[in-house]
C-alpha cells in the first residue's frame, strides 16, 4: 500500500484511540502507522552509498529501478515481536498504540501484496539481511546483473502463474515496472512455483 493510504486508514484507526485516550496517543499511532515506510528510504540511502538531502532521496526513491533484495528494517515480524515485548515489560503504555500501528501497516501490506500479486509473505530481518548477502556476494563476482535477472524472472514468473489471462491485464501496471528493468530478458513461464523463493 502506498503512504497516503497508510495515513487514511491510520486517521481512521485514530479516531477510537481519540475518544478513549488523548490526542498525543492518536497522533503517536498515525505517526507510526505510517513512518513504518521510511525504511525503504534509508536502504535506498544504505544501499547507494550517497549522502543526499531527503527530499531527493524521495524523490529518486519512486524511479529507482532496483530490483534486488532489499533490508528492511520495520517491515518484519522481528521489529513486530520487539514492540510487544516492549509494551509489556516498559509498561509504557503509548507503546501499545506503536505496536499496534505496526501491526496494522503490516496487515494491511498483507492483504495489498495477496490482492496485487497473490501472494503472502512472511518477512523478517535475518531474511532479509541472508538474501541481501547474496546478492552482494554476486555483484563481488561480477553477477550483479545474472541475478538480478534471474530475481525479476523468477518473480514474474510466479506472478503471472497466480492469474488467469482475464484478471492480467488488469493487473499489468504493476508486472510493467518489474519487466522493463530488464527487457532483454525474456521470460519462461514454464518455470516452477518454487523457483522464484530464493530470489523474492
Amino acid at each position: 500500500m502506498q503512504a497516503k493510504q497508510h495515513l487514511a486508514v491510520g486517521m481512521i484507526g485514530a479516531l477510537p484511540i481519540l475518544m478513549w485516550s488523548s490526542s498525543t496517543e492518536a497522533a503517536v499511532f498515525i505517526a507510526a502507522s505510517v513512518l513504518i515506510d521510511s525504511d525503504h528510504i534509508l536502504f535506498q540511502w544504505f544501499h547507494s552509498r550517497k549522502i543526499t538531502p531527503l527530499n531527493h532521496l524521495i524523490k529518486s526513491y519512486v524511479t529507482w529501478d532496483y530490483f534486488g533484495p532489499r533490508i528492511l528494517i520495520f517491515h518484519n515480524y522481528e521489529t513486530l515481536v520487539f514492540l510487544a515485548c516492549y509494551a509489556v515489560y516498559s509498561e509504557i503504555f503509548l507503546f501499545y498504540y506503536v505496536f499496534l500501528a505496526v501491526f496494522l501497516h503490516l496487515f494491511l501490506d498483507q492483504i495489498g501484496n495477496y490482492l496485487t500479486f497473490r501472494v503472502f509473505r512472511i518477512r523478517t530481518l535475518l531474511g532479509d539481511i541472508v538474501r541481501y548477502q547474496r546478492y552482494l556476494s554476486a555483484r563481488n563476482a561480477g553477477k550483479e546483473r545474472e541475478f538480478l535477472i534471474a530475481r525479476r524472472d523468477s518473480w514474474i514468473n510466479y506472478v503471472l502463474g497466480r492469474f488467469s489471462d482475464k484478471n492480467l491485464d488488469e493487473k499489468s501496471p504493476y508486472l510493467g515496472g518489474i519487466q522493463l528493468t530488464y527487457p532483454e530478458q525474456p521470460i519462461n513461464k514454464s518455470k516452477k512455483d518454487s523457483e522464484w523463493q530464493d530470489f523474492f
